[in-house]
């Protein structure tokens, strides 16, 4: 670590991704207008939920936590566990590096978002 007085806040928290890996973040909602819009929606839901996906951008899915359901299920082994959290329509898939995908309708829009947590090795400081 750099002498604390030769470095800002700013590098030491680059310093810190840079030992512990680096979780990158982004949002992306999807728009479906009228009344199909929102069976699409949840259509979308129910097809995450019941069939959900194994591989993610060629990362193995670990487990599915359905917050409707309050359960976590265990993807490889099919052990679910209890999420004692209040219940809402989100679903939360984990990969085996710990990067997650939640997927939520929008409460006052005809939207689902998800949400992109994005665990990634850097190389140097100067990747981020």
């Amino acid at each position: 670590m750099q002498n604390k007085t030769d470095s800002s806040f700013y590098e030491e928290l680059l310093a810190i991704y840079h030992r512990n890996n680096f979780y990158k973040e982004h949002l992306i909602s999807i728009t479906k207008k009228g009344m199909d819009g929102a069976a699409e929606i949840q259509q979308m839901l129910s097809d995450m939920r019941n069939n959900p996906l194994t591989e993610i951008d060629g990362e193995q899915v670990v487990s599915l936590s359905d917050y409707q359901a309050s359960t976590v299920k265990n993807l490889i082994t099919g052990a679910v566990t209890t999420l004692d959290l209040p219940k809402s329509n989100v679903l939360i898939y984990q990969t085996a590096n710990g990067t997650r995908i939640a997927a939520r309708p929008s409460g006052t829009e005809p939207k689902i978002k998800f949400y992109f947590s994005v665990n990634t090795f850097l190389d140097a400081k100067k990747t981020l």
